[in-house]
């Protein structure tokens, strides 16, 4: 925010003919003068989607982490952290490194008023839903409303979580043949049915 410095001249040997020493800062005197400083901030706010949100096991998705800059000042140094979670393997990224399923990067600038995006692909290894969250980590220039690398298990805008519920298909098989006593030479007919109990489709 806004701060605003202020000095006076306490002592002098001399007499000051339009201005008398140590009369406070706010006299209006010639003696004393301030200086305005305010300190840059940057709202930030997060929103990660994802390409696929009920995949294959076994598939690749694409994770796409969006961060805007609401101002009113630029953003420089803006991190960005993802630890990913069980059911979730690194696969790829251009902007972000991983060290033992935590990734992280860097943008270098955000203008106020805009935004900038990181992606990431990962293999989905189990089924059921997994949750991956983001977060701001770092930045040069704090958020008031939003302080950044506290974590994802909050309601702040600089945080944000998608869900993907990877398909299981539960299968079953039986099979029965027309007459189990033919004769040599005749011909039957094998029949395999497969039931899917779901939840999802089977392809």
């Amino acid at each position: 925010g806004t701060t605003i410095n202020k000095a006076e001249i306490s002592k002098a040997d001399q007499f000051d003919p339009d201005s008398q020493v140590n009369t406070g800062t706010e006299d209006g005197q010639d003696d004393t003068d301030d200086a305005l400083l305010t300190t840059q901030q940057a709202d930030l706010s997060l929103l990660k989607t994802v390409s696929n949100t009920s995949p294959t096991v076994g598939s690749n998705v694409t994770y796409s982490i969006l961060v805007k800059n609401d101002g009113p000042n630029i953003a420089t140094n803006v991190e960005v952290k993802d630890v990913l979670p069980a059911g979730l393997q690194f696969v790829s990224s251009s902007q972000l490194v991983n060290v033992a399923g935590t990734l992280t990067g860097t943008i270098a600038s955000i203008p106020s008023g805009g935004s900038a995006s990181v992606n990431f692909v990962a293999k989905v290894l189990n089924a059921g839903v997994t949750t991956n969250a983001a977060e701001v980590s770092k930045a040069d220039q704090p958020d008031l409303d939003s302080p950044h690398g506290n974590g994802t298990g909050n309601a702040e805008d600089d945080r944000g979580s998608v869900d993907i519920n990877a398909q299981q298909a539960d299968l079953e098989l039986t099979k029965a043949v027309s007459k189990t006593n033919p004769n040599v030479g005749e011909t039957i007919t094998y029949t395999i049915t497969v039931v899917n109990k779901g939840p999802s489709i089977a392809t």
